[in-house]
């Protein structure tokens, strides 16, 4: 049994989010979230979160990578409920609603997420520049 206990299964010496429990049994979980984790969240945490340049970035980033990882645990969970409709015969192989909204308003939250973390890196990006003229007084 595969535990991740502090760091990602990707690679040992890289830590993993800490909004993934410690005890987590990376093993027994679907192979297409393993990969989800390994190819999204992994990468996302380590570049939003671990590479940040100061405590807000940091803030931010984690939030973001928070929320997606919550958005594609609730896609896993959207895709087999249309996957046990179809089995079912149910006419309409939809989501549940109530499920369905849900994931429209997380998708929502992580996109003021990541438009806040955009937002706060132009503007570091315009505060730092030595090659950007000064504004017309």
């Amino acid at each position: 049994m595969t535990q991740i206990s502090g760091t990602t299964p990707v690679d040992a010496q890289t830590p993993c989010p800490y909004f993934i429990p410690p005890d987590l049994d990376f093993e027994a979980l679907p192979r297409a979230v393993q990969l989800a984790v390994a190819e999204l969240v992994q990468p996302a945490y380590d570049e939003l979160v671990l590479q940040a340049t100061g405590a807000l970035e940091r803030a931010a980033g984690s939030s973001f990578v928070c929320l997606m990882f919550f958005e594609l645990l609730e896609q896993f969970e959207l895709g087999r409920q249309v996957a046990d409709h179809i089995e079912q015969g149910v006419p309409n192989p939809s989501p549940r609603e109530e499920d369905f909204q849900r994931h429209l308003r997380l998708i929502g939250a992580k996109g003021k997420a990541g438009e806040f973390l955009l937002r706060l890196r132009q503007f570091r990006a315009k505060q730092f520049d030595p090659f950007r003229r000064p504004a017309p007084k």
